[in-house]
């Protein structure tokens, strides 16, 4: 029970008080709480973030990795296309090309000391079966005497390879037939109907001393003096192949002596990764430890010489071991002692809370002043707009915003004709600039018109911009302050204001006000604008009305007439107004003022 008797309302309220502050209280405490979890959320966030990054750069340069590869593969097989055509080229223009001229041409390709792995070049001649003899007859009259067709017959055509070098170590395809061999056949057959290079699969191939696996390349030759366009043109054309032998092992070996140490790449024949469609590859086997996983793999399907190839790229340990992520842990330990000093931060900041009230206060009161500050400006912007005729406007504009922010100087100018800017009205010693005009970037009002930003100028007579009209000894202005008058995204003026003294203390608040005060006057402009629009519609109006009154009184042509001059001129202010009547083939002067 309560000694002192009932507890008044004042002590209820101020029970009531310290309640709600108690919660208040509570509620701050929980502040730097709720900013620990916050900013572990963005460390987080920032963690992913650059462990994403991490793996987009890889990521990125892997797939540069694999293009290069890629590049350089296709730059080998184009050079050796390239001996081909130029071997196509000479067949072509040269069918009886004898074989010491083909070995003088072998042997001046630079391709054969650039890749060795390049097993042979050759010809391959398209013989009937009805012409075999008198065509072994030729090759061996041209100094191969033991030339014959190794072909098991019965074949209405011989595709016998007839030169090839270097002879010595591909005996085994002198002579050889290729028509008696499906998978050569096809080849071939492929490239005459195309026109194009053609590749075969892996195929066995027999040097003077093993067998090993290779690949051919085989381009068609054409007669020249026959028609291309179709297939049964180019197959009626047909003189024959020129070929290119490859040894995929040799070929695998020059990659692997100096093998890419970041990728590794194996390219199969056909649409399917198989082992037996592996043709090559540039790792040796084996060479990966079998328990790596590598980071990356992508393959591409690439179609070239007739033929599906799978590129498959894999990561080496050496790529893998590139891959950078210790950025993303040095974000996520630094974040972590952010987060932790800042709770140190905010649970000071709370502790401190008394001294933090006393500067709300202080704030407070700032913002009370800012606020009669802008009321001032309402005030100002209001008087403005009451007047609605133009000149008596940009009077009020200039001299409002002088006295807002404490100087007797100032001036409006207008944009006149799209290219110049003219001084419309001033006030103090601006007044003598009256009638000026500046170009687009001429002076301050002509930067601030073409940039449309506001512009001070600390110290305005030792400024380089200044335009030669103001030039004056001594300078009377020290200070310039400048903002543009801005109209729907369109600078249509700018607002100058001058300080006879030097005004360091100009800065964005200022910059701020007399822009919102600018845009103010804008409004009231568009305003004044609307209202001498409205004037002049009123006044074509009553004109309208007038000269249809006196249409309805009279009905004398000429009487009529120069009363609608008259009226035109008089409503206007046009100086000669003038009404023509057709007559015949020519015009007659009805009537005219001036």
């Amino acid at each position: 029970m309560n000694p002192f008797g009932r507890v008044g309302k004042g002590d209820k309220k101020g029970k009531a008080i310290t309640n709600r502050a108690n919660e208040v209280r509570f509620v701050v405490e929980l502040v730097p709480w709720a900013l620990l979890v916050l900013s572990l959320c963005i460390v987080f966030f920032a963690w992913q973030q650059q462990e994403r990054l991490a793996e987009t750069n890889a990521r990125s340069r892997f797939e540069n990795e694999t293009t290069n590869f890629q590049t350089t593969i296709i730059a080998y097989l184009s050079d050796n296309e390239d001996v081909l055509r130029s071997s196509q080229a000479l067949l072509a223009t040269n069918p009886a090309i004898t074989r010491q001229q083909w070995q003088q041409f072998v042997s001046m390709l630079p391709v054969r000391q650039r890749y060795p792995d390049v097993n042979g070049f050759g010809y391959i001649a398209r013989v009937p079966a009805a012409q075999q003899t008198s065509f072994v007859a030729g090759v061996r009259a041209d100094g191969a005497p033991d030339y014959q067709i190794i072909s098991p017959g019965g074949q209405s055509e011989l595709y016998p390879v007839k030169f090839i070098e270097p002879m010595a170590q591909n005996m085994a395809e002198v002579g050889f037939d290729n028509n008696s061999l499906p998978v050569r056949r096809a080849v071939l057959e492929q490239a005459r109907d195309t026109g194009r290079p053609i590749a075969s699969g892996k195929i066995k191939l027999q040097d003077p001393t093993q067998e090993y696996e290779g690949s051919l390349l085989v381009v068609p030759v054409y007669r020249n003096d026959l028609p291309l366009i179709t297939v049964a043109e180019r197959q009626a054309a047909l003189g024959g192949w020129v070929y290119v032998v490859f040894n995929n092992t040799k070929l695998m070996q020059r990659f692997q002596r100096n093998p890419n140490p970041l990728i590794k790449l194996e390219i199969y024949d056909g649409n399917e990764v198989r082992p037996e469609n592996l043709v090559f590859y540039t790792q040796p086997l084996n060479s990966v430890p079998p328990d790596f996983h590598p980071a990356y793999t992508t393959q591409r399907v690439v179609e070239a010489y007739g033929r599906s190839f799978i590129y498959r790229y894999s990561s080496l340990p050496a790529f893998d071991k590139t891959i950078d992520r210790s950025f993303a842990l040095e974000v996520l330990l630094g974040g972590l002692v952010i987060s932790l000093l800042l709770l140190a931060l905010t649970w000071t900041v709370v502790r401190m809370r008394g001294r933090t009230m006393q500067v709300a206060s202080r704030m407070t009161q700032d913002l009370r002043q800012s606020n009669e500050y802008l009321s001032a400006l309402y005030d100002t912007t209001l008087a403005m707009m009451n007047r609605l005729e133009l000149s008596e406007l940009l009077e009020t504009i200039v001299s409002r915003a002088a006295a807002l922010l404490g100087t007797s100087h100032g001036s409006i100018s207008l944009v006149e004709d799209s290219n110049k800017l003219l001084v419309k009205v001033a006030i103090g010693d601006s007044r003598r600039f009256i009638g000026s005009t500046m170009q687009p970037g001429e002076g301050v009002a002509g930067r601030v018109w073409q940039t449309g930003e506001p512009l001070i100028i600390h110290d305005y007579y030792r400024w380089e911009g200044r335009i030669p009209v103001y030039n004056i000894e001594p300078s009377p202005f020290k200070t310039v302050l400048s903002v543009p008058l801005n109209s729907d995204g369109k600078i249509i003026g700018v607002l100058n204001l001058a300080y006879s003294v030097t005004k360091e203390d100009l800065g964005q608040n200022e910059i701020t006000l007399l822009t919102r005060f600018a845009q103010l006057a804008v409004v009231a402009l568009d305003n004044a604008n609307l209202y001498s629009a409205a004037q002049r519609r009123l006044t074509e109006l009553t004109t309208v009305q007038r000269v249809a009154q006196v249409i309805n009184s009279t009905l004398k042509p000429k009487e009529l007439f120069q009363t609608i001059v008259t009226r035109i001129s008089a409503d206007f202010g046009y100086n000669l107004v003038s009404i023509y009547q057709r007559s015949g083939d020519g015009l007659a002067l009805m009537a005219y003022v001036g």
